[in-house]
């Protein structure tokens, strides 16, 4: 389409147009018209990203001259000193900026003189991506964040007067609209007694999506938070001693609203806990956990005369586990294993690898059954002779890994993928730690 085309488009037309194209053709669409200027130029300054790496940086003096466009702002990391955000840059955002939606600060030195601004301005954006260093004594003790509705947050440990879990607590407590909190405190202690104290007292009456990275607790702790909260979509724990406490209470309260449960770094979550995940968790898009078992995935019950399909089988698009093997499971396990995979026709990304099952595990027996098994070649085979056929169901498979333990894949195989798996981007059959994100 010529510029002369466009110009023909409503404005509404034009400007939907305008969102689906790079910054370069934007660019030069821009200098093509008036018109075009006019629409166009908001949308280059919509999302702005200031970091060492830029070709053509921006001043902030030019920044705050387009305040009016922009939402999304990230400082990233090693801004030379000279280029740092300033009391007065914090101030007009907080006072001048029309429209902030996210601010994510990485790795960031916020000094003591800039503090009271910056956490001023965090107030007026609704997503906050905060790794950064600042004064422990900043942190704000009246002010409120009624607009936050999505928190990321990682506070420098390093410092002399590093923040404390509790005051990091009292000002997640400041946001009460919250519906998604990823919190970090992987050099402090668990403050879940507290984070559960304040969900008794519905501090946040709307959060849904919680992600714990690196706490370490008592499994009655933690379930005490799951009985407290309310019924989640996203859970993603990391370095947690997973037990059976907080699994009832995960299965009683939020089973039926869980959309994406990542428990890969958990020790103590169970091949049994993962079959009934499976088997009641019906609105399960992405399910990630350290292992399963060919016998739980093949046997049935003595109350059962056939296998149960997977309650979450319509719905579940990523699955992430290893299929770890005994010496003494019968041969056949593996095919009816593949069988069992085959019924979860809506996934697009499959990881059966044995490697990184517990990322961040503490525990050295689980890790190291994990490694062995990997050795000795004890994870599902997928070759066409044990089974891979049964897997012809999973069309719309994007994304396949399983590590270095399938020795007897070959070109029959990788044929047969390419017949019968015709959305099929990627096969990863390393164990290193490159590997695409969720949702493909």
């Amino acid at each position: 389409m010529t510029s002369s085309q466009l110009l023909l488009l409503l404005a509404e037309v034009l400007l939907h147009v305008g969102e689906h194209l790079d910054r370069r053709t934007l660019y030069a669409a821009i200098q093509t018209s008036t018109h075009l200027n006019t629409t166009y130029t908001p949308l280059l300054w919509r999302t702005i990203t200031l970091d060492d790496t830029s070709v053509h940086p921006i001043r902030f003096e030019a920044l705050q001259s387009r305040a009016e466009h922009v939402c999304d702002l990230t400082l990233k990391t090693f801004l030379p000193s000279q280029s740092l955000p300033t009391k007065d840059f914090w101030n007009a955002v907080y006072s001048e900026w029309l429209q902030p939606r996210s601010l994510t600060v990485q790795e960031l030195n916020v000094t003591e003189r800039v503090a009271g601004a910056f956490w001023k301005a965090c107030s007026r954006f609704e997503v906050l991506h905060l790794s950064f260093h600042a004064p422990s004594a900043s942190l704000p003790k009246d002010l409120v964040f009624p607009l936050v509705t999505h928190l990321d947050l990682k506070l420098d440990h390093q410092r002399t007067e590093p923040f404390s879990a509790e005051e990091q607590l009292s000002f997640i407590k400041s946001c009460p609209s919250l519906t998604s909190l990823c919190w970090s405190l992987d050099h402090f202690d668990s403050p879940m007694l507290q984070f559960q104290e304040a969900l008794t007292h519905k501090t946040w009456t709307q959060l849904v999506e919680i992600e714990f990275k690196g706490l370490v607790h008592l499994d009655a702790e933690m379930a005490a938070v799951m009985d407290s909260l309310h019924p989640l979509k996203n859970l993603i724990l990391s370095q947690c001693s997973f037990g059976p406490l907080t699994f009832s209470r995960l299965k009683e309260r939020h089973f039926a609203t869980l959309e994406v449960l990542n428990v890969i770094g958990c020790e103590g979550f169970t091949s049994p806990m993962a079959m009934e995940v499976l088997s009641r968790s019906l609105r399960l898009q992405e399910f990630s956990c350290p292992h399963i078992r060919p016998k739980d995935l093949v046997q049935c019950s003595q109350e059962q005369q056939q296998q149960q399909p997977f309650a979450c089988q319509s719905q579940l698009r990523h699955l992430d586990l290893f299929i770890s093997k005994d010496d003494t499971d019968p041969v056949d396990w593996t095919i009816q294993a593949m069988e069992r995979l085959s019924t979860l026709n809506q996934l697009k990304y499959l990881s059966l690898c044995p490697t990184r099952r517990v990322f961040g595990c503490r525990d050295q027996a689980l890790n190291q059954a994990h490694e062995t098994s990997s050795k000795r070649g004890n994870a599902l085979d997928m070759s066409l002779a044990n089974g891979l056929g049964r897997l012809s169901s999973l069309n719309k498979m994007s994304y396949l890994e399983f590590g270095d333990s399938s020795p007897r894949m070959g070109v029959q195989e990788a044929q047969w993928m390419a017949q019968y798996w015709k959305q099929l981007k990627s096969v990863n059959l390393s164990s290193d730690n490159n590997r695409p994100p969720a949702g493909l």
